[in-house]
C-alpha cells in the first residue's frame, strides 16, 4: 500500500510540473 501511495505523491507534483490535468 506504501508503494501505491508513494507514486500517487510522485504524480502529483509531476503533473503539476507539467501544468496538464490529463
Amino acid at each position: 500500500m506504501e508503494s501505491i501511495a508513494a507514486e500517487k505523491i510522485d504524480a502529483l507534483p509531476v503533473s503539476a510540473t507539467n501544468s496538464e490535468p490529463v
